[in-house]
């Protein structure tokens, strides 16, 4: 009876990790203690690929799969980490900053039709999470540091300098506030 209780559990935790690693929730960044699943920087990742596949087709007659240049993704996913890694900082100052008002003002955001959002390959309320929330983060923080005589670079560089990362995706490690390769 014993072996099969070990059983019964060795088994129910294989199968809850592999469904969490299967779907994602796992962590490939922490940035101060917040983490950054890997689902959502895959999504993040593929938006933009759709994004840059479907701009070359629009603005070039050569058909390029540009999963097929290495150089290309590999750098592609390191701005992906990069960006969001910024995006999670800017998001921590606003909230710090506004409060409880941030979302109040985000809900006022305009959503966009199915053809804005098939550019990036995403549903249009994923879009507007995924493409105008961050936006809107870093137009607001940038409007409060221009009223203290600052900008959005300097801030992000010093926020990078001191931000507490952790990068669990091969490849990638932080070097003095920039994902590196």
């Amino acid at each position: 009876m014993k072996y099969k209780l070990a059983f019964l559990a060795i088994m129910f935790f294989g199968l809850t990790a592999y469904y969490f690693v299967h779907n994602g929730y796992y962590p490939v960044a922490i940035v101060n203690s917040r983490m950054i699943l890997a689902r959502d920087f895959e999504r993040e990742f593929n938006s933009a690929l759709i994004y840059y596949q479907n701009a070359l087709a629009t603005y070039s007659d050569q058909k390029i799969d540009l999963t097929r240049v290495a150089d290309f993704v590999l750098e592609l996913r390191r701005a992906t980490l990069d960006n969001l890694i910024e995006d999670v900082l800017i998001s921590n100052e606003l909230k710090g900053r506004l409060g409880d008002s941030l979302e109040k003002v985000l809900a006022e955001l305009p959503s966009f039709n199915e053809s804005a959002a098939a550019l990036y390959g995403l549903a249009p309320s994923e879009f507007k999470e995924r493409v105008l929330v961050p936006q809107a983060h870093r137009e607001f923080l940038e409007s409060y540091l221009v009223k203290e005589k600052s900008n959005l670079q300097d801030w992000l560089a010093d926020s990078k300098g001191f931000a507490s990362v952790y990068i669990f995706v091969g490849r990638f490690h932080w070097d003095a506030g920039v994902a590196l390769k």
